[in-house]
């Protein structure tokens, strides 16, 4: 089972429950994708993945595993950067 966050109509992220932890997913466009790549909180993993994502019309997706407190900071700061859009 997935849980779809939405707001206004537009999709925010995808949550997929693991066993222990979860899997976050973000379609970022190109505004917001910028807005990743020059924030400093940021892994340089996740730049990593955005920049190699394969891109599609309405964006590049990417998957972020969550398993501790860092993680979950990353995913807040991802919303933020993504509602800015």
């Amino acid at each position: 089972m997935d849980f779809k966050i939405i707001q206004q109509k537009r999709n925010v992220l995808f949550v997929v429950p693991c066993q222990g932890y979860f899997k976050v997913a973000f379609t970022f466009g190109e505004k917001a994708s910028k807005l990743v790549f020059e924030n400093n909180k940021i892994p340089q993993f996740i730049k990593d993945e955005l920049a190699n994502a394969k891109k599609y019309a309405e964006g590049s997706t990417i998957q972020i595993e969550v398993k501790n407190a860092s993680d979950f900071n990353t995913i807040i700061e991802l919303i933020i950067l993504k509602l800015l859009q």
